[in-house]
């Protein structure tokens, strides 16, 4: 009787300790299934955390390095744009002084009127030449693109201003008399070449002050 007692009484102990250590190794599993969760999103917000700052270093060293190059850039577009000025100075002023020098001519000696479209055929040449000197410069700095176009409008223009003033000349044409001036044509395309003028000095103007280079002006 007293064995079947405590055979019974061992037989629950055993089932209290095996409940016991099922409810531990339950509770452990558990505990390090929470662990390894927590673990589990600290490291994946680690990982973000580490991908978001590698992309703001890349766009940072991204930053740097197109500043960098745009300013390698615009050194280099500063220094072509002055080798181009020098070279447009120099044919600039040879066109400059014949146009000098013409007038003085038409001031001093313009007695008849071949004299005077002779002096009309030397001024359209000036601008011919200073225009064909302008289409031989092969490498025009890319901020000057827009200039120089404007710039070889602008002698088209002065071009058929001249020719259209010499047109206007015949046997007929009195220096005394000169008609021409109030030919609404000739008005016309001396407006236009004003304009153009502006519009070269102020382009001009705007490109060298965004390069510093207004010292140059």
């Amino acid at each position: 009787m007293l064995d079947r007692i405590q055979r019974r009484n061992e037989i629950i102990i055993t089932v209290i300790l095996t409940l016991i250590f099922a409810g531990l190794v339950t509770y452990n599993f558990l505990v390090v299934q929470r662990y390894n969760r927590i673990v589990g999103q600290r490291l994946e917000r680690h990982q973000i955390l580490e991908t978001l700052q590698l992309e703001k270093i890349k766009a940072r060293e991204s930053t740097v390095a197109y500043v960098e190059l745009r300013s390698l850039i615009k050194s280099q577009e500063t220094a072509d744009i002055i080798k181009f000025d020098t070279w447009y100075k120099k044919i600039e002023g040879q066109y400059l002084d014949q146009i000098n020098e013409i007038s003085e001519e038409f001031k001093r000696k313009v007695t008849n009127i071949e004299e005077l479209k002779s002096l009309v055929i030397k001024r359209g040449r000036a601008a011919e030449d200073f225009k064909q000197e302008l289409i031989n410069i092969e490498d025009v700095p890319e901020p000057l693109d827009s200039l120089y176009f404007l710039l070889l409008d602008f002698l088209d223009n002065d071009i058929d201003t001249w020719n259209e003033v010499l047109g206007y000349y015949s046997e007929n044409f009195s220096i005394e008399n000169p008609s021409i001036i109030q030919d609404q044509a000739i008005s016309e395309l001396y407006l236009k070449n004003s304009d153009l003028y502006r519009q070269v000095e102020q382009l001009r103007l705007e490109t060298y002050t965004e390069y510093g280079l207004e010292s140059l002006l």
